[in-house]
């Protein structure tokens, strides 16, 4: 399985917290399932729980986000990630700045619609000079800003 590419705009969690979570669901089951996308099997939520079930061993629980019952995708993913994760302001910039590129390539309403910088800062609580930056550090390939990694 791969992650849907609108997922990958929040950046991977370190691996102890990927063990931290096998060993609990080992220990009490997978709780929620993996979202999946319909059309491609991309997992929209739950990347690092299906890692954790990897882990484990276990066939992981999986459902398919459906627009109609979720809305739409990007604003799906929103919801799931933006609040549960513990994110510098760099990496919120970053993460504003990957919503403004790939909303604009994005041609269906169900995926999402077009962000601006300045609607992508204030959802991320950064500054709009700050997503600016972020995607010049994008297009230049600055690796330390573009992983958005915790560690």
């Amino acid at each position: 399985m791969e992650r849907h590419q609108f997922s990958r705009i929040y950046p991977e969690v370190p691996k102890s917290q990927i063990d931290a979570l096998a060993e609990d669901i080992k220990e009490r089951g997978q709780l929620e399932p993996i979202m999946i996308h319909p059309e491609d099997g991309s997992i929209v939520d739950g990347w690092n729980r299906y890692l954790a079930c990897k882990i484990v061993g276990i066939k992981p629980k999986v459902e398919e986000w459906s627009y109609e019952i979720h809305g739409p995708l990007l604003g799906y993913i929103q919801s799931k990630n933006l609040h549960r994760r513990h994110l510098r302001e760099s990496q919120r910039a970053v993460i504003a700045a990957k919503l403004v590129a790939y909303t604009s390539e994005e041609e269906d309403a169900q995926i999402c619609a077009p962000v601006s910088q300045e609607q992508a800062a204030k959802q991320m609580g950064v500054s709009r000079r700050s997503v600016q930056s972020a995607s010049k550090a994008l297009s230049d390939g600055i690796d330390e800003l573009v992983t958005g990694s915790y560690k």
